[in-house]
């Protein structure tokens, strides 16, 4: 059981909640099991549940928290960059598409201004 500490408070609940399993299956061996030790068995597998919750919330937010600093990093930035650059040919392919819309196509309008504002921003950000 001690192997499971290593796994820190989802480990220490983990290795309550067996606890209290044998807990209650020795209770139940009983010809007339005790109520109140039954109560407390319930009370103990509630801690080891928020104990276990807790360990989980944990590592999520710490889960979170490195997955924001890899987000900051230079690879991150790298490929940013590469996907920035391959953008604008896109963009650029799709201009023509565009234009030969209908004009009264009320989409039509919206598409080109959207385009122009991805193009200031990818050309914005290659100058940086």
């Amino acid at each position: 059981m001690s192997e499971y500490l290593r796994y820190g408070a989802i480990g220490l609940g983990l290795a309550l909640a067996v606890l209290a399993f044998l807990l209650l299956q020795q209770e139940q061996k009983i010809a007339k099991p005790r109520k109140e030790i039954i109560k407390t068995i319930y009370v103990f597998m509630g801690f080891a549940l928020v104990l276990s919750i807790f360990g989980f919330s944990l590592e999520h937010f710490k889960s979170s928290q490195e997955a924001a600093q890899l987000g900051n990093s230079t690879e991150s930035t790298n490929k940013l960059a590469r996907v920035r650059a391959a953008s604008v040919p896109l963009l650029n392919a799709r201009v023509p598409v565009i234009e030969s819309l209908p004009d009264d196509l009320p989409q039509k309008k919206q598409l080109l201004v959207f385009q122009a504002e991805l193009q200031k921003i990818l050309s914005e950000e290659g100058q940086r």
